[in-house]
Formats: C-alpha cells, structure tokens, sequence
C-alpha cells in the first residue's frame, strides 16, 4: 500500500509539475526521512467532539498519527478505511486499548470539529483510542514539519 500511495503521489506530482517532479520528490522523501528518529513536541487539538486533546494526553501506549484533509475524495478515504480495518485487527491481536490513533486535520480552513466527525462517521472509524482533531495553521505546520509531512495546495485539493 505504501509503495501504492508513494507511486500515485509521484504519478500526480510529474502529471501536475513535469519540469520539478524529482525535485519534490526528492525534498518530501528528505522531509519524511529526515523527520525519523525525533521528538514530536506537545501539540494541542480541537478534538471532532469540540474538546481539546493534546499529544502528551496520549502517551505511554504506541501512536500512530494520520493527517487528512475532509474534502478529499480519494487517497484519505481509502487510508482511513484500511486504518480502521488494520486498527481492529491489531486490537483483537494487542488487546483493546493497547494503542491510541489520532487523525487530524491539515486543510485548517474546512476541516472543523463538526466535518472531521462527519469523516470518521462517513468511513466507520474512530472510537476510544481514536481520535479525530483539527487545530489553526501554525500548529498544524509545526506538526507536518516535526512528522516530516510534506503537502501544498493544488487545483484538485492537496
């Protein structure tokens, strides 16, 4: 899946950009790569039920962190579905509660509280170790910078 999603996100970034497609390829491979290894600070969220979540409220078990933007169509669906269906395996063979997941937001104009609930309904995931969240542009770049997280606005969405 993960050589799927690198290919596709190539095959989008030659079709979109063909004179600089190695050259981001080649910086968001060094952003993720770079990124492995280090200390993800203590970021605070809006979670999707409009409380607040922090990172640090979800330590001590393992973390997984996906970043989604709601108005995708295509790639963020299909993660957050195989998510939730890998998520129930590793609970029947860890045991329930032996992780937490957080998903959170990266288009901080749309993706509120209220649509990123709607998202997890919408694709049967989420529940007591996983949360949904959304936060303002700075935490949100600070966040994608510290998880080695590359993306930029396009005309289809990112």
């Amino acid at each position: 899946m993960r050589r799927l999603l690198a290919a596709a996100a190539w095959l989008a970034m030659v079709l979109l950009y063909p004179a600089s497609a190695d050259t981001r390829l080649e910086t968001a491979l060094n952003v993720s790569q770079g990124a492995i290894g280090s200390s993800v600070p203590d970021f605070m969220f809006q979670s999707a039920d409009n409380g607040k979540i922090a990172l640090r409220d979800l330590r001590g078990k393992p973390l997984l962190v996906t970043l989604i933007y709601t108005g995708c169509a295509d790639v963020c669906p299909t993660i957050i579905e195989s998510l939730a269906a890998a998520a129930e395996t590793a609970e029947d063979a860890l045991g329930k509660g032996s992780f937490n997941i957080i998903t959170i937001g990266f288009d901080t104009r749309n993706d509120t509280p209220d649509r990123m609930r709607s998202f997890a309904r919408a694709h049967n995931a989420g529940g007591d170790n996983w949360h949904f969240a959304s936060s303002d542009t700075k935490t949100i770049n600070r966040l994608s910078e510290a998880v080695g997280f590359n993306f930029f606005p396009s005309a289809g969405g990112f």
